[in-house]
């Protein structure tokens, strides 16, 4: 993914969905016949209805698309890049790991699939994330019933992404910090602990 702070030299494909659903559908009808589409971001902390970079590239990733260039919209939003996978051997394993846990989830499609490296073996599935929710974790979650609630409703996928970002924190501050901005962001019904632009 590349970042480019410079105004826009061109008109671009704009895509403006407020939802992960609406995002799909488009991918659902175009991902064979585009050739990119830049999707609107609004910002974290912009107020507006948004769906997240997480969301984004895991919907792109069931369809074989990818994210590519960033650039700024204006002051509430910024745009990004998505485009059909041009190369199927130039996987990150992070991208890799998410293509598992999707395909677990019965979101991947053909289309996706067809991306994929026919070389790169399958991991073995996980244990279930809900028997490994750190003690700090499960109290603060037990304090809070209305994120308990959501956080039980998520697939294990978005259970392990919030788990890893609050217990990889290396400084007991920072772990501290993103465990109360999970149960915020919980609380508010929202699927991911991060996103390109959120919190560190």
């Amino acid at each position: 993914m590349r970042y480019n702070a410079r105004p826009m030299a061109e008109k671009r494909k704009l895509l403006r969905v407020t939802t992960a659903a609406a995002w799909r559908t488009w991918l659902r009808k175009n991902h064979a016949r585009a050739r990119d589409v830049w999707f609107v971001f609004a910002k974290a902390g912009s107020g507006k209805p948004r769906v997240t970079y997480a969301e984004a590239l895991e919907e792109a990733l069931c369809f074989g698309w990818i994210d590519t260039t960033v650039q700024r919209l204006d002051e509430h939003y910024y745009i990004q890049r998505f485009t059909p996978r041009s190369n199927p051997k130039n996987w990150s394993k992070v991208n890799l790991d998410k293509f598992d846990r999707l395909e677990r989830e019965g979101r991947m499609t053909d289309a996706g699939r067809a991306k994929r490296p026919a070389d790169v073996k399958p991991p073995p599935p996980r244990l279930p994330v809900s028997s490994r929710v750190p003690p700090l974790v499960a109290q603060a979650l037990a304090a809070h019933p209305r994120a308990q609630r959501f956080f039980d409703t998520l697939a294990p996928g978005y259970r392990r992404d919030y788990l890893r970002w609050i217990t990889e924190a290396k400084k007991e501050e920072t772990r501290e910090r993103r465990l109360k901005e999970a149960i915020r962001r919980l609380e508010l019904g929202w699927k991911t602990a991060f996103d390109v632009y959120g919190d560190k």
